[in-house]
């Protein structure tokens, strides 16, 4: 509805749901607003509950990214803890890796234990795999093996990588296989009767699935070879007598 002439007393000016409007001698126009379809709603308000919906569900995120990552690095600090063991400990492994055979009491004898408890320590050691077997220490030359070589492998399909290792480990003459850096990917050592019996060996690694390439160092002499580990000495270790048992010796007589 619009006013005649010059009205300025249209009671619509005073609708609070309206907005005014300059109009012709000098009288401002009132028009409606249209209703607002979702009364008491605000932009301003609803931008603020997103963003602390955002800010809880990342604090969130953050926890959990924080517990994964300790719970995480506990569970490794667990698998790769080295066990703990003592200066008696190391003399023992010293003296077994010596020579494995020698007696329990021969050991307790130079520790200054009793054969029981040497052999509780190597059970432990055992148990812990310190200790991850016994075997005899052969010379290769005696049994016919006269060349030693290493052998490098390359391959350019790292998905074979798995089966690759597990091929290698079927083969006899290859007494070590290691998954280096470098050139190469596996580095292997072996032993065989000749050159052409190490020949024949390449020719095998070389058909593997996998491999790319190999490189031969055929050994000419060796200056030093062991199976031995050095053990640390951070603990000086001093034997101890050993405690018998009872106050005399069976036939002894007292003064």
């Amino acid at each position: 509805m619009t006013p005649s002439g010059c009205d300025s007393s249209w009671s619509g000016a005073s609708t609070a749901s309206s907005r005014t409007v300059p109009g012709g001698c000098g009288v401002s126009w009132v028009t409606r607003r249209a209703p607002d379809p979702n009364p008491g709603y605000s932009p301003t308000a609803s931008l603020q509950v997103e963003w602390a919906s955002s800010l809880y569900l990342l604090d969130r995120l953050r926890f959990f990214i924080v517990f994964d990552s300790v719970f995480t690095r506990g569970c490794l600090m667990k698998l790769s803890r080295v066990p703990e063991f003592d200066a008696t400990d190391r003399a023992i492994l010293e003296l077994l890796q010596d020579n494995c055979k020698q007696p329990m009491a021969a050991i307790g004898q130079s520790v200054g234990l009793s054969a029981p408890s040497v052999v509780d320590r190597i059970h432990k050691l055992e148990e812990t795999g310190v200790i991850t077997g016994y075997a005899a220490t052969v010379d290769a030359r005696r049994l016919g093996k006269d060349v030693t070589a290493f052998i490098g492998v390359a391959t350019d399909a790292p998905s074979e990588i798995g089966a690759l290792e597990r091929s290698i480990a079927d083969i006899d003459d290859v007494l070590e296989c290691h998954h280096v850096t470098g050139t190469h990917t596996f580095l292997l050592k072996v032993k065989s009767e000749n050159t052409q019996a190490l020949e024949s060996l390449i020719a095998r690694v070389r058909g593997l699935t996998g491999v790319k390439a190999t490189e031969t160092l055929v050994v000419l002499s060796t200056a030093a070879e062991r199976t031995r580990i050095s053990l640390d000495s951070r603990d000086e270790f001093v034997a101890r007598p050993l405690r018998r048992s009872g106050g005399r010796t069976r036939g002894s007589r007292g003064r």
